[in-house]
C-alpha cells in the first residue's frame, strides 16, 4: 500500500510539470499517458485490490457474526472520503466563503463518465450539474466504537486463521486503502481530462469536432504527429463510427457465460447490492448528463454506472440512489455507505429499465427489497 501511494504522490507531483510542457499537444497527450499507466491507474489498482481485500476481511467479520451490521455500517460511515471535501468546499462556495474559480481549479476535471470525451467536466458544465439555490445533504458520520470484548474475540479470529495483525492494524489498513483508493482515482482523473483537452484544441485546429475522438483508438493518436495524416484519422473515424452504428444494435449479455451467449440469452433479474440498513421512498429521477439535471432534492435519483464524476450528486439532498452497474465495493456503493443513503448499487439492464420509466419507489434495505409504487 506505502509503495502505490508514494507512486500516486508523484503522479500528482508531475502533473502540473508536464501540463505546462511548451510542446505540441501530441507530444503533452503521450507524456501524459505514460505518467498515468507508470504512477496513476497501475499504482491504483494496487490501492483498490488493498481496500477490496479489506472489506471482504470486514464482511467475513459479519457473516461470522463477530461485528453485526450497524458495526459494519458505522465503520463505512466513520470514512471521510474526496466526496466530502467536494460537499464541504461546496458549502464554502454557496456560503461565498470561496469563490467558483476557486473550487473548480480543485475540482472541475471531474466529469460523468470520466472515460467519454463528449461528457462535460465540471468545469465546462458547472451550471448543469450543481445549484447554488439546493440545500446540501448532510453527513450524519458515525464515529466508530467497537466493544473490548468484539475485539478480543476478533483478534482470535486473525490468530487462529493465521493474520500476524490485529484488528486495530487492520482497521488502520482498511480506512487508509479505502479513502487512498477514491484519492488516487482523483488525482489520476486529472490526466484524463488534460488528454481531453489537448485532443479538443489539437482538434480544433484541424476541424475534427470533439465528439468524434470517442471513435479513434488512443494508440492512432500517433497520426496527429503530421498534418498530413489528419484525413487519414478522419477516414478511420468515419469507419469506426459506421461500425459503432452497427454494434449498437447488437444486445449482449451483462456477464457472458458461455458462447452461445453471443446469439441468444435470458435477461434475468438482478437482486442488486443493498447499501446501508436505511430505507427511502421518493419520486424517481433519470439522471442523463446530456441534459440540465433538474433541482434533485427529495428524488431517488438513477445513473447508469458508478461513476466518480457523479460525485456532484451529493451537492443535493437525494433520498436514495440506484445504478445498473456496479459492486459492493464500487466507488458508489463507498459513497452511499460514507453518506448513509439508502441504495441499490448493481440491478443490472433489466430491472433498471423497468425502474426508469416509473413514478416512485420504496427501498428497504435492511430487508434487501424495493417496491414501485406508481
Amino acid at each position: 500500500l506505502n509503495k502505490d501511494l508514494s507512486k500516486i504522490k508523484l503522479l500528482t507531483n508531475n502533473f502540473y510539470a508536464i501540463k505546462n510542457k511548451k510542446i505540441n499537444e501530441v507530444n503533452k497527450i503521450n507524456l501524459l499517458i505514460n505518467e498515468c499507466k507508470k504512477n496513476g491507474t497501475l499504482p491504483f489498482a494496487g490501492i483498490a485490490r488493498c481496500a477490496f481485500i479489506s472489506t471482504i476481511i470486514l464482511n467475513s467479520l459479519l457473516s461470522k457474526k463477530l461485528i453485526n451490521q450497524v458495526d459494519h455500517d458505522n465503520f463505512f460511515n466513520s470514512i471521510k472520503t474526496i466526496s466530502n471535501e467536494i460537499n464541504l468546499d461546496f458549502k464554502k462556495l454557496k456560503l461565498s466563503k470561496i469563490n467558483k474559480k476557486s473550487f473548480l481549479n480543485i475540482y472541475g476535471h471531474l466529469r460523468p463518465s470520466t472515460y467519454s470525451i463528449s461528457s462535460k467536466n465540471y468545469k465546462e458544465g458547472f451550471s448543469k450539474y450543481f445549484n447554488l439555490n439546493t440545500n446540501l445533504i448532510q453527513n450524519n458520520s458515525n464515529s466508530f466504537t467497537i466493544s473490548q470484548l468484539k475485539i478480543k474475540k476478533i483478534n482470535l479470529f486473525f490468530k487462529k486463521n493465521n493474520l500476524e495483525f490485529s484488528f486495530d492494524t487492520f482497521l488502520n489498513f482498511a480506512k487508509e486503502s479505502i479513502i487512498n483508493r477514491e484519492k488516487s482515482k482523483f488525482e489520476f482523473t486529472k490526466y484524463i481530462n488534460e488528454i481531453f483537452i489537448n485532443l479538443i484544441n489539437y482538434g480544433k485546429k484541424f476541424n475534427i469536432p470533439r465528439n468524434d475522438f470517442e471513435h479513434i483508438d488512443i494508440n492512432k493518436i500517433n497520426y496527429l504527429f503530421k498534418p498530413r495524416n489528419v484525413q487519414k484519422l478522419k477516414n478511420i473515424i468515419k469507419k469506426n463510427k459506421n461500425e459503432n452504428l452497427i454494434s449498437n444494435q447488437i444486445i449482449f449479455p451483462d456477464l457472458i457465460i458461455n458462447p452461445e451467449d453471443i446469439y441468444f440469452f435470458e435477461q434475468k433479474n438482478q437482486i442488486g447490492n443493498f447499501i446501508t440498513l436505511g430505507q427511502a421512498v421518493g419520486k424517481i429521477t433519470y439522471i442523463d448528463t446530456n441534459k440540465k439535471i433538474k433541482n434533485l432534492n427529495n428524488r431517488i435519483v438513477l445513473i447508469d454506472n458508478a461513476d466518480p464524476g457523479y460525485d456532484f450528486l451529493f451537492s443535493y439532498n437525494i433520498l436514495g440512489l440506484i445504478t445498473k452497474y456496479g459492486g459492493p465495493n464500487s466507488h458508489m456503493a463507498v459513497r452511499c455507505n460514507e453518506w448513509c443513503i439508502p441504495s441499490i448499487i448493481g440491478v443490472g439492464e433489466f430491472i433498471f429499465n423497468k425502474i426508469k420509466f416509473k413514478n416512485t419507489i420504496f427501498i428497504d434495505c435492511k430487508r434487501k427489497v424495493y417496491k414501485v409504487i406508481e
